[in-house]
């Protein structure tokens, strides 16, 4: 049998020189479940916090128990 190996950090560098890599960035969203309506408050300022330090943030605002809202 025969084969090759590439480790991908190389393979990433190569395409990255030949302009064949998408070099662009994403940034994840992060979501908050609450899961306790008494603590919607605390929910919506960690949100605010985490938009202020510019991390893509939403706070799930439906009625349904956890396993809905996931």
């Amino acid at each position: 049998a025969t084969g090759i190996s590439i480790g991908v950090s190389r393979l990433a560098a190569a395409l990255t020189l030949l302009g064949k890599a998408d070099t662009k960035t994403t940034q994840d969203l992060v979501v908050l479940l609450v899961m306790d309506k008494t603590r919607l408050a605390e929910t919506s300022e960690l949100v605010k916090t985490l938009r202020n330090s510019s991390i893509r943030a939403e706070m799930y605002m439906g009625d349904s128990g956890m396993k809905a809202q996931m």
